[in-house]
């Protein structure tokens, strides 16, 4: 079996650590998109939850009982792809929001469950991410579906898997490329002697 020349392996080691490191940066990539998507859809949780305290807070004086204050403010902030459900002090289900045509509805969320403030758990209409808002006694929960989420993950995945192939095929191209001009006259000396030791072997 003739022996690859030496353009032809460096191209190869090109190739190859253009590869490697592709496939590190894009998931170092991904990683980064995914937590930062994760923040955004959280702060936007978290954002609903600083409504409903702000807007308990200026009515509570006019509805006077911390259980008719909370279902007020459940029946009055109205969100697409958003579900809030009121609890009295007992977890008893107070009130839900509104539902919408067409949106996942979470109103059988538990009024107790996790320790943590925002938590991510199964209901009904699908898995949705939660975040609890304690309010003089009662409870306000703020529910999110989480599909919008997951699919703006598969839509990135699916981008750097059509992507990455191209720019690997692209760059080895120019590498193979770019070798061959660089090392040009020092192949026209090592190829032979190379050849010459591997037949003498």
């Amino acid at each position: 079996m003739n022996p690859l020349g030496l353009r032809t392996r460096l191209a190869l080691v090109f190739a190859t650590g253009f590869a490697v490191l592709l496939g590190l940066g894009a998931l170092g990539l991904y990683l980064h998109l995914a937590r930062s998507y994760q923040r955004d859809f959280d702060h936007g949780l978290s954002d609903a939850g600083r409504s409903v305290r702000a807007l308990f807070q200026l009515d509570r004086p006019e509805f006077g009982s911390a259980g008719a204050t909370a279902a007020h403010v459940v029946g009055e902030l109205a969100y697409g792809d958003r579900t809030l459900v009121a609890f009295d002090s007992a977890g008893t289900f107070v009130a839900a929001s509104q539902r919408l045509p067409g949106e996942p509805y979470f109103n059988d969320v538990p009024a107790t469950g996790g320790g943590r403030r925002l938590s991510t758990i199964m209901l009904r209409d699908g898995p949705a991410r939660i975040i609890r808002v304690p309010l003089d006694g009662v409870q306000v929960v703020v529910a999110m579906g989480t599909l919008p989420l997951e699919r703006r993950l598969v839509r990135l995945r699916r981008s750097l898997v059509t992507v990455l192939p191209l720019i690997l095929v692209l760059g080895a191209v120019v590498g193979a490329w770019g070798s061959g001009l660089v090392l040009r006259p020092i192949v026209r000396v090592a190829d032979p002697v190379f050849l010459g030791l591997h037949a003498a072997a």
